[in-house]
Formats: C-alpha cells, structure tokens, sequence
C-alpha cells in the first residue's frame, strides 16, 4: 500500500502560509508536505524545519505525533525521513491506549512510534500498574522491557513518598494484558526489602491470569515472622489453582494449596490442603504427642447431576489435635468437640414432597487429650440412606395428610474401644465402657508410671481423680455421655404418621399419630427392636389488631400436647446416645423435637404447652417501610409423666430499628424462683461498617462431657466451671473511611476469667492497595498472641469501598 504523509503545522494565531521559512525554503515545505499526506501519522508544532541535506525534520514547541491511536508529546522533536529514526526531549509523553510513557529523552522511530526512553515512568489504566526504570524499550504492541526497574500496582502516594510495597528487578519484560516477568528480584514493603527471587513471573491482565501473586506477609508470637508468596494457576476458564509456598521462623516450611472449580450452571467446589514439617514441636512427647508432620484438608463441593440428582459434601481433617490452635485454616473449629465431615447423594421427587437421601458422616475427635484420642473408637456413619415423605393429603382422601420418615444408618468405628482402652470397666449392659465422662480409664497395674503428679493430678489408682467413690463418673455403673461405646451394627428407624388437620371455629387443630419403630442388627446384641406410638396435637389461633396507620398485631393462643409412649430401654442396642442436658426449651417451642426423636434411649413424654405467639409489624422509630419489628413466644408446660408444672419459658426477637436487632430466650424454674437458661444479646452494624454488639448468656447446668481433663499442654490453662455464667461484646469504628478499630471480648463470672480478648486496628489505604493493621488476641486455649498483618490488595482503585478489610468476620 502506498504511504500516507499528513503535516498540520501550526503557528499560534497564525495560518501556515505565515510559519517561519525553513532552510530547505519553500520547495522544501511542499515536499513535506507531499510526503506527510502518504503517511499514516499526523504532525503539529508551533515550529517546524526542514534540512533537506540531511533529510532531517525538526519540531519545536508543543510538538504532537498522532499514528493510529497513539500520540507522542514533546517540547523539541527531530526524525529522519528517510530512516524514521528521531529523537524527542522536554516533557516527552507516548501514549499509547490506556498505557502512558513518561520521561525527559526518547529515542524512538516515527513509522510505528516504537523506541527507547531514558529514566522513564510507565502507567497502564487498563492494568492499574505503574512502572520505572533506567531505560525503557517499547517493542511492537504493548511489550516493553525495563532495565533497573521498579513495579507497584499502588496510586496512593504522593510524589517523592516511599512506595507502600514495589518490586524492583535488573531486567523486566511486560506485556499488557499478557505478563510481566522479572530478574533478580526484590519484594519491598514500605521501602523493606523482605523477599529475594532469582526470577518470577506475574500476570498484567484485568483478567484471571496465571502468575505470582502479591506475598503474604505477617507476625505472629505462635509462629513467628510468616511470608507466604501465592502462585495462582488458571488451569481452565472453570478451575483455579493456587499454590502458596509459606515460611515460619518458628515452624519452617509450609505448603497450602487452594483449588476452586466450577461446573456447568449451578455446580461448584473448593479444596484445600496444607502441609507441614513442623520443627518447633517435641514429637511424640507427652505434651505433643504426634509427629512432625502436620496437614489439614478441608473442602466443600455441590454439584448439580442429571435427573434432579445433587451431590454434596462438606470435610474437615486435621492430622492433630492441636492443628487447629498452630495454624489458620481451622481457626474458626478450635471450640468444636469433632470436625464433621458429610457426604450425600439426593433427589427430590412429587414437587419436593418426597426425598431420597444416601449420605456418610465421620467426625475426627478434636477435644480427648492427644495421648488418649477417641479417634480410632468413634462411632461413624458409613452410609447412612434416609427416606421421606412430607405431609400432604392423599388423592383420594384430601382430608388425611400421611407423612414418614425412614432413616438407615451403619455404625461403625475404625478400632474397637476394648482395644483403645484394655484396662477400661465394661458397663453393666455391655454396651459401654465405664471410664467416666473423660474417657480416660485408670490403669490397671498399680506403680505405673505417674505422669499426672507433675501437672496436680491424683496418683495411682485414681489418678484422673474421677472415680464414682470420690464423686465421679467412672465406674459408676451408668452410661455417660463421653464415655466409649463398644457395639458396632445397623439400625433401621422408621416413623410412618397420619394427621387430620381441621378447622374449628376459627381455631386450627394439627392431630397426628404415628408409630416410631427401630430394627437392630448388632455385634453384642445379635437382633433388637423396640417400638412404641407417637402423638401430638397442635391448636392455634391468629388474631389481629391494627394499630394506626400500618402498624398490626397478630396474637396467636398456643396449645400443643406430645406423646412419646415409651417402656424400658435398657437391654436394646446403643448407638445414639440421648444428650447430657435435656433441651427442654427446643422440645416445648417444636414438637417434631419429641415425637422424632432418634436416640435409642428416648424417655417416655406426656407433656403439654401453652402459651402465645406475638408478631408485631409497622414503621420503626427511624421510618422507613413497614416490617416486622417483634417476633416473640411464651409458654407454660406441664409434664403428666412427673405430674408437675415446667419451665416458663420465652423465646423471640426484636428489630426496633432498621440496623439493630435483638435476641433473646429465657428458661425459668417457677417453683424454685431461679433461671436455669438465658440468653440476651442486641447489636447495631451501620451501612458504613461501624458496629456495637452485647450479650449476656447463662446457663446453670454445665454438662462434664469433654470438660473435665486435667492435663495436657492444651488444658493448662483450663478452670472447671459449674455454671455457663458469661457476658461478650464488641465494638467496631471506621474512622476517617479508612482508620478501623475493633474491640472484643468475652468474660466469664463463673471462676472470674477472661475467656476471650481481641482487639485490632487497620489502617486502609486511599487507593485501598494496601492495608496495615496490628492484632492482640488472647484466650483460654491459645494464650496471647499479636499479629501485625501488611496486606496487599493488588489493583489499587479497582477495589471498592465495600472490600474493606480482616474486620468484616470480625
């Protein structure tokens, strides 16, 4: 194709017949002029020469070269007509789309634009980076390479102030919306170099890109000094990989590795696992008794199969006891008795009405002692298939609603407790062992070592100091919950019912009867089954009350009466053993608590409740649309199998105004004047992230069940307490948009301890790039601990308000 040259010279106020003659004179202007209309670039100045000798063009004064979408912005400019060779200095500028080369000397070629600048910066709007370096070269596209130079994705400083973090290489290659690569390579954090790297590669896109992501770097009293460096992989458009190799002054190295997929149009999944050798700990010691290699894996998946079919699961493993305590992973699990790990393959079917569920569960023991872990003895659920079918009337019969629930389960443990435990009591039914709620038994050869005394046990032959003559639990000749099973075999649970739901006089009735049938296969008890019938009425009745304009009252009188027609249990099969407190209140506020109840021990129940249920709706204090403001139930019971009045009890919630909310529920004792359950907590969360939460949550009686070990590394710090007897709150404040500091704590009356203590502040920066906070945390099981956390929050201004900071879980 033919070249185009197009010149615009420009004299300010003047018209171009009037520009000063150039030294090739006016023959020389028009070829100029001639040969810029055959090139694809436009050319304005204030000044313009020509020295035809040298074919050499020079530019003075506001010079601008347009070529097809870039521009070249300089005080003086020269280039050769014949080479396309030129130079330009006084405030050069070269863009190029959305990136922008900056400096005071180029060198470049006229043709394409393409050259090399001198102590240059470079800026990409559409990648949010900036750049500098000695010498900058721009290839063809959008690749440029930077020899001493400096990389931040960070606006936020003024000029001449020290970066908040950068990367500074030899050599660096970049490629927008492509990758950049660097050699020898420093990481640097507010002008600290803290991480050094032979070469790394990292992504320039807006989009997902594999490459390196920004270090992770913190301090900590239980593992030290931490720098993690994120290597994020996108395998495919649906599945991400990132691999983040961590180091620990304390610990030594760490491996985590995070995959995240998705799959079709509804299906998802995450995975994580970590591994590491741990060198701070005394492996296989009494206080730390498990090796140096240590790892979690964690995950959850949901996945969407063909007929209606959906497959979830949700794991949780840990190779030790105290994994959770050393690392963050499992952080939010330390206070769980078992991680939980759940897998199920459902349908639906009848517009949701009937459902099929195959399921497995295993829980991994989290709180015996690592010496003495109920692992290996746990009962599990491998497989456990559920059936249901919701109530709802018959074709033929509309006025008869039948409902059911069938529910198989395999008990299993991966060792038997007889082998965990050789020196433990057998129950009297044989179904157990009696080693009282902590599982330890006494040993069984008198002079054996006593490892207690040193941490204020008892001595042989009692020296957990839990023995039944003494007032404990072991030996006592009673289950407890805690204590091991021993059985392993399958139940079948079937509770086919039948309701006739009516109406009478503007009163609802829901009468249902059914019949609650368990079929046993076992080791020690060969075939069981026991069964027994089932019976509830509800009534109920809505009133309504307007109140002015918008506001109503809906009072609703209560009554329901349950029955669980149970004899002796003693001689089945124990696999699901009943809870160590009884949940009354759950059990009077839903029915469903007693007549589906699924222990193999279920006590017989003749009850009834009254009471009322109010909901109040209408305009909070501060305006607004109307809504429910109140929702509160309050009970009586009476107990036909005791032949006594229960608990009053109340249970409700409260939105008095558009960002606070109440909580609360009560469980008293009317004949001995006293509380036996209580719970009060109110908070305030503004849009723009402040916050105020109290509570108050008691509790008279605590049960034993793994509360009552009195050694171990982990349990050092531990206080028996009788009762639940506690008061929390937090506090939260942004300030400034970008100052943040929380406060929170928890504190018990019961034995005058402070179970919890967290305080944190964060700095944000205004570009929101990056972040600073500091953390001081302290608790029963960790002890005190202080974090300083620097976060990079990669693209600068592309980060909303809304991505705030740590606090958000807070």
């Amino acid at each position: 194709m033919p070249r185009r040259f197009k010149a615009l010279l420009l004299v300010v106020g003047m018209a171009v017949c009037a520009a000063p003659a150039a030294r090739g004179g006016p023959d020389a202007i028009e070829e100029l002029s001639d040969a810029l209309r055959e090139e694809p670039f436009e050319l304005s100045a204030d000044e313009l020469e020509y020295d035809h000798s040298r074919e050499l063009y020079i530019a003075r004064g506001n010079v601008v070269v347009e070529q097809e979408g870039r521009t070249l912005r300089a005080d003086w400019i020269a280039f050769n007509d014949a080479t396309g060779t030129g130079i330009a200095s006084g405030g050069v500028e070269l863009v190029d789309g959305g990136d922008v080369l900056r400096a005071d000397f180029a060198e470049f070629n006229i043709h394409n634009l393409e050259g090399l600048i001198r102590d240059g910066a470079f800026e990409s709007d559409e990648s949010q980076f900036r750049a500098f370096g000695e010498e900058i070269v721009k290839a063809e596209g959008q690749r440029y390479a930077f020899k001493n130079g400096e990389f931040t994705s960070c606006r936020c400083p003024k000029e001449d102030a020290r970066e908040p973090w950068k990367i500074r290489a030899s050599e660096i290659d970049v490629e927008v919306e492509g990758y950049g690569t660097a050699r020898n390579t420093t990481v640097d954090v507010l002008g600290v170099p803290l991480l050094w790297l032979p070469w790394m590669i990292y992504p320039i896109k807006t989009e997902r890109q594999t490459g390196l992501l920004f270090p992770d770097v913190s301090l900590g009293s239980r593992n030290g000094v931490e720098v993690g460096l994120p290597f994020f992989w996108a395998v495919r458009d649906e599945l991400n990989l990132t691999l983040t190799p961590r180091w620990m002054s304390k610990r030594g190295f760490k491996g985590d590795a995070e995959l995240e997929y998705v799959y079709g149009a509804e299906s998802s999944g995450w995975l994580f696992g970590a591994y590491a050798n741990d060198r701070k700990i005394d492996p296989d010691s009494f206080d730390e008794p498990y090796g140096r290699n240590r790892w979690s894996g964690l995950g959850t998946q949901d996945v969407f199969g063909p007929g209606g079919l959906r497959f979830q699961t949700e794991f949780l493993f840990a190779s030790d006891n105290e994994y959770a305590l050393d690392f963050d992973e499992l952080r939010g699990h330390r206070a769980d008795r078992f991680l939980e790990s759940t897998a199920f393959l459902g349908r639906s079917f009848g517009a949701g009405r009937y459902g099929l569920l195959a399921a497995a569960y295993y829980a991994d023991d989290m709180q015996s002692p690592d010496d003495q872990d109920r692992d290996r003895y746990v009962l599990q659920r491998l497989p456990d298939v559920q059936a249901a079918v919701l109530p709802g009337p018959l074709a033929w019969l509309g006025w008869l609603q039948p409902s059911m629930d069938v529910d198989y389960t395999y008990f299993r443990p991966r060792d038997s407790a007889w082998d965990a435990r050789p020196t433990a009591q057998l129950g009297p039914d044989g179904l157990f062992l009696d080693t009282g709620v902590d599982s330890l038994p006494n040993p069984a050869i008198p002079g054996s070592p006593r490892r207690g005394e040193e941490r204020g046990m008892g001595t042989e032959p009692d020296p957990h100091l839990d023995d039944s003559s003494i007032g404990g639990t072991e030996g006592d000749g009673q289950f407890q919950e805690g204590e091991p099973l021993t059985d392993e075999g399958q139940r079948l649970w079937l509770h086919p019912r039948v309701a006739l739901p009516f109406q009478l006089g503007g009163v609802e009735v829901y009468p249902e009867v059914g019949w609650h049938q368990t079929l046993y296969e076992t080791r020690e008890r060969d075939f069981e089954q026991r069964g027994f019938l089932t019976g509830r009425v509800d009534l109920r009745a809505p009133l309504r009350r307007r109140f002015g304009a918008g506001a109503v009252h809906i009072l609703e009188p209560l009554v329901g009466y349950a029955v669980a027609w149970t004899d002796s249990q003693s001689d089945n099969p124990l696999f699901v053993p009943a809870t160590a407190l009884p949940q009354d209140r759950i059990r009077a506020l839903d029915l469903d608590a007693v007549t589906r109840d699924t222990a193999d021990r279920v006590p017989r129940s003749n009850r009834v409740s009254f009471g009322f249920a109010n909901r109040f709706y209408g305009r909070p204090r501060d305006a607004g649309p109307a809504r429910l403001l109140a929702d509160f139930t309050l009970l009586g019971l009476y107990d036909f199998e005791d032949r006594e009045f229960g608990n009053a009890l109340l249970d409700g919630r409260a939105y008095p105004y558009r960002q606070t909310w109440a909580r609360f529920n009560l469980s008293f004792d009317p004949e001995k004047l006293r509380a036996d359950e209580a719970l009060a907590r109110i908070g305030w969360r503004h849009p723009d992230g402040h916050g105020l939460s109290v509570g108050y949550r008691y509790v008279r009686r605590v049960p034993d069940v793994f509360e009552d070990f009195l050694y171990g590394d982990r349990f050092d710090n531990y206080s028996r307490m009788e009762h639940v007897n506690q008061v929390d709150g937090g506090l939260q404040l942004v300030l400034l948009s970008r100052w943040t500091l929380a406060y929170r704590l928890a504190y018990s009356f019961d034995q005058d301890l402070l179970i919890a203590n967290r305080g944190i502040i964060e700095y944000l920066s205004r570009c929101r790039c990056w972040a600073l906070g500091g953390e001081l945390r302290a608790d029963r099981a960790g002890g005190v601990e202080v974090r300083v956390v620097y976060r990079l929050m990669g693209l600068g201004r592309q980060i909303g308000r809304g991505a705030r900071s740590f606090l958000d879980g807070f």
